[in-house]
């Protein structure tokens, strides 16, 4: 965490930076308010990169709030269809919020590829 933090005070702008540093606080399940405000600052550098959207709504869901997490994970699947991470976690938060079907409905496609 050290070395992220020098990171991020010589470059306040790296998506990526901040990115890793959310990730980790998500991990350790602490600052949680931090890790979604440095999850959101990576997003808004580089809103393009699916990989930042995944880590947002994973900063959102730790932080509680499953509606955000679930809105930042649909970004990430627009972002990059085909990954089968972004589906599984959007899937999982769909199903935590109730919504088993659509949950299904994201995952079907990724069970029929294995087969």
């Amino acid at each position: 965490e050290a070395g992220y933090r020098q990171a991020l005070a010589s470059l306040p702008e790296d998506a990526i930076v901040l990115n890793n540093l959310a990730m980790l606080l998500v991990e350790e399940r602490r600052n949680l308010s931090e890790a979604v405000e440095l999850a959101e600052r990576a997003v808004g550098i580089r809103p393009q990169v699916a990989t930042l959207r995944d880590t947002q709504a994973a900063a959102y869901r730790a932080a509680g709030d499953l509606g955000r997490a679930v809105e930042a994970w649909r970004a990430a699947v627009r972002l990059e269809p085909a990954h089968p991470e972004w589906r599984i976690n959007l899937g999982e938060a769909l199903v935590a919020a109730g919504d088993a079907a659509g949950a299904a409905e994201l995952i079907g496609p990724i069970d029929a590829d294995e087969n």
